[in-house]
């Protein structure tokens, strides 16, 4: 019985690299679109009365030239100020780090209501990473394609490799 716990995922895909000549305006565009949503995901977990929002994807940042996400995403206050990097809070382990090429550009941000407004923060947590997708699977084993220099490929789902996080809520009457 019982009604459950809702969990609001969300995806992303931010603002690209188009060109060094563009690059200023990219990583405004990109910060910007990171902040509003972020504020946007803690705003209907809250008005959803979810446990738990998840908000990853392709988020395009470099912390070298775009600074830290986290502090981006928590800039907009409020419910925003408690998101956390699920990378982060699993001590940054290495094998998870790089997700394209030697970059860390794909992201997964957890946030759970306080424990004094009846969320489980702090008590909620991300308990393992994985990247995943870089092997071809699922009818893609072996194939290949032509790259536009001749060059034959393997043919993955995504040139980026994707996040595998796994969360944990302590037993019913626990934490």
């Amino acid at each position: 019985g019982g009604a459950g716990h809702r969990i609001l995922l969300a995806t992303a895909h931010l603002e690209s690299f188009v060109g060094k000549e563009q690059n200023a305006v990219v990583l405004s565009a990109r910060r910007e679109q990171l902040r509003q949503a972020g504020q946007w995901v803690a705003a209907e977990m809250w008005r959803r009365g979810c446990c738990l929002a998840v908000f990853a994807g392709d988020m395009n940042w470099n912390d070298a030239d775009g600074g830290d996400a986290l502090a981006v995403l928590r800039s907009a206050g409020g419910p925003a100020a408690g998101w956390q990097d699920a990378w982060q809070s699993l001590g940054q382990p290495r094998e998870c780090k790089a997700t394209l090429g030697p970059w860390r550009l794909d992201r997964c941000f957890f946030l759970c209501p306080p424990p004094a407004a009846g969320g489980r923060s702090g008590v909620l947590r991300s308990t393992g990473m994985a990247l995943v997708g870089r092997e071809g699977r699922n009818g893609l084993a072996g194939a290949t394609y032509e790259s536009r220099g001749g060059k034959r490929l393997k043919l993955l789902p995504s040139d980026h490799s994707g996040l595998l996080v796994s969360f944990r809520a302590p037993p019913a009457g626990v934490g």
